[in-house]
């Protein structure tokens, strides 16, 4: 899946091992399950339906690496501090996935 066509939630349902197989690829592409998987019955078959989201790093937009002096004037701008150093911090800017 293209990284510009990733939507920030998806319902998957697994009932088969290619489910499941799919299912881990989304996983090893930056999703990550939230909250616990249901359990859903379709016919003779059982399956579960997770909920996947985009891990938090995926929203990020834009990092950069300042002097202490300058990290107030940033916030202020809307970044977020990920990191402090002893002379510098690393900040952070989130905004929406483009789907």
């Amino acid at each position: 899946m293209e990284k510009t066509d990733r939507k920030p939630y998806l319902i998957k349902v697994a009932f088969h091992k290619s489910d499941f197989e799919e299912l881990e690829e989304l996983l090893n592409e930056g999703y990550r399950i939230r909250g616990q998987p249901s359990s859903v019955t379709y016919g003779d078959s059982c399956g579960l339906v997770y909920v996947l989201e985009l891990e938090e790093s995926e929203h990020i937009i834009n990092v950069k690496s300042v002097d202490l002096n300058e990290v107030d004037k940033w916030l202020g701008e809307g970044y977020k501090v990920k990191e402090l150093f002893a002379k510098t911090a690393t900040l952070t800017k989130k905004g929406e996935v483009k789907a």
